[in-house]
């Protein structure tokens, strides 16, 4: 009970722990059985919706892209490309997704139109192909990028399991 209160006040919990620890084996297995939460927009929406689009038109986007997200089968997660490397951002919650999406929007000047899935850990190893970093909770106080050592040893997880949406 009271490291729950703790992990609410201080915005940490048992995964951000382990990750910001020396032990990159602890860390591996307690990633494994948590579940992150991975960022996708809709195709063709990678720069974003013009923020001058009337209601109308906005709305029929929307629509659309919910759509389309709904139908397909395929996910693909947002990245960016920072300092010539290719971040992954991950979240250990959703309210640290929300703050990125807040402040990436205001950055790109455009409408975005994040979805946020989460993924548990051994399942979302298959999903870092091409990705030369990870980086969690981007955009927030709790910004961390994931040491190398650490990036490696998930990387031979086996992995199982779906997603939770």
């Amino acid at each position: 009970m009271l490291e729950v209160l703790w992990d609410k006040i201080t915005g940490s919990d048992p995964l951000t722990r382990a990750m910001r620890g020396a032990d990159s084996q602890k860390f591996a297995e307690v990633f494994s059985r948590s579940t992150v939460a991975f960022l996708q927009l809709p195709r063709g929406c990678e720069n974003g919706l013009d923020p001058n689009l009337s209601r109308e038109e906005l709305l029929a986007h929307l629509r659309a892209d919910a759509q389309d997200l709904a139908q397909t089968s395929e996910f693909i997660p947002f990245c960016r490309t920072r300092d010539g490397r290719k971040a992954l951002p991950l979240f250990t919650g959703k309210n640290f997704a929300q703050q990125f999406v807040h402040a990436y929007t205001i950055q790109a000047k455009r409408i975005m139109e994040f979805a946020v899935i989460g993924v548990q850990g051994r399942t979302a190893v298959r999903l870092f192909n091409g990705a030369d970093s990870l980086v969690f909770n981007p955009s927030t106080k709790h910004e961390y990028e994931l040491p190398y050592e650490f990036f490696a040893r998930l990387r031979m997880i086996p992995s199982s399991g779906g997603t939770q949406f």
